[in-house]
């Protein structure tokens, strides 16, 4: 089940995101405005039937330096802007709140990586995108995320290059993006925690290179190091 729209009126939409952009700080609105222009670019490549291709951000910081803060803003402006450039009213939500564990992602209204795109993981290591996966549910989860413009990752130092690779190849097949196309579906991902803070439970760190079993011969770049960039 999609997760409820932040907002279906665009007046109390439009009082919302002032409400943020006024409580931001320096770094804040930084990182906003670097979202922003992701959106605008991807938005632009939709507008012009392009993928999109490029760089995702990965928004760094300890606890308590209002990255959750920063994650809602973000989802009430992708909202705001496909919403009204691609769809032309506000409707469904068009952003996915995610995190790697349950707890994570009750902390920001979202759901576990897992039970979004039903990813085939043992110990850590992905399996065969399509393990797990019949042509049936793929059409279930097309249908799902036809309106589905941006992903918001929470703690991401949790998650492991393994899960990370095969994200992006489930996502490129819901999109219908063959191998060695754009990464993650063409779809802009926002990634939120500090990689100094807990590690995966199974599998290895972001940066590092992926397990032989993670389909790496689908990927044209490296997930992380190649495809975000710091805020």
């Amino acid at each position: 089940r999609g997760q409820p729209p932040p907002c279906t009126d665009k007046a109390e939409l439009d009082k919302l995101l002032k409400f943020y952009h006024s409580k931001f700080n320096k770094d804040q609105k930084e990182a906003f405005r670097q979202a922003e222009a992701i959106m605008d670019e991807y938005i632009r490549c939709r507008l012009a039937r392009i993928d999109f291709t490029g760089q995702n951000l990965f928004i760094h910081g300890p606890g308590g330096t209002g990255k959750s803060f920063v994650l809602e803003a973000i989802r009430l402006m992708v909202h705001q802007k496909t919403t009204q450039a691609l769809h032309g009213e506000l409707t469904n939500s068009t952003t996915l709140v995610v995190a790697p564990t349950g707890c994570a992602a009750l902390n920001v209204g979202g759901a576990t990586l897992h039970a979004a795109f039903p990813l085939s993981i043992q110990q850590g290591r992905a399996q065969s995108v399509n393990t797990g996966v019949s042509s049936r549910k793929l059409q279930q989860l097309r249908i799902q995320y036809a309106d589905l413009h941006a992903i918001c990752i929470d703690e991401i130092s949790m998650v492991s290059v393994d899960i990370i690779v095969l994200l992006s190849s489930r996502l490129n097949s819901i999109t219908g993006i063959r191998a060695g196309g754009p990464m993650f579906g063409g779809i802009p991902i926002f990634a939120f925690g500090d990689l100094h803070q807990l590690p995966p439970v199974f599998g290895r760190r972001l940066w590092l290179d992926p397990s032989r079993s993670a389909q790496t011969s689908v990927i044209a770049k490296h997930p992380w190091r190649d495809c975000f960039r710091m805020a």
